[in-house]
């Protein structure tokens, strides 16, 4: 794998929107157009797929989705605008969080109220406090 300069990004996005025939399958065509530019024989340096459409006709959906995942993990790895961070930082900077409110996308946490009195407010509420 290799950085992506970023006209060859673009060129992988023109190339998706060629591509897909809907807006559902604009992720996964993205994804293996920008495979075929990133993904290089190690020996050789040349690129293992000529174009998206070969990735697709190749791969599966979830081989495409990893090896994205990869990717993308590869290019903040060498984001120099992470290199000034440190260790934890950096951690903390590859971690997948929601774009809306920042949180970790691992999982849902339940967050408690200790000083919550479920009886006023079922009171205040208009029901019926428990005996």
């Amino acid at each position: 794998m290799r950085p992506l300069p970023a006209l060859e990004l673009l060129q992988a996005r023109r190339e998706a929107a060629g591509l897909a025939r809907d807006r559902r399958e604009r992720a996964l065509c993205s994804n293996a157009c920008l495979l075929a530019r990133v993904l290089e024989d190690e020996e050789s340096g040349k690129p293992v797929f000529p174009d998206g459409k070969a990735v697709l006709a190749e791969l599966t959906a979830e081989e495409i989705g990893a090896l994205a995942a990869r990717w993308n993990a590869f290019r903040q790895g060498n984001d120099p605008e992470m290199a000034h961070l440190c260790p934890d930082c950096q951690a903390r900077a590859l971690e997948e969080r929601c774009p809306v409110c920042g949180r970790e996308k691992t999982g849902r946490k339940i967050i408690v109220n200790p000083a919550f009195d479920s009886e006023r407010f079922l009171e205040l509420k208009g029901g019926e406090a428990s005996d």
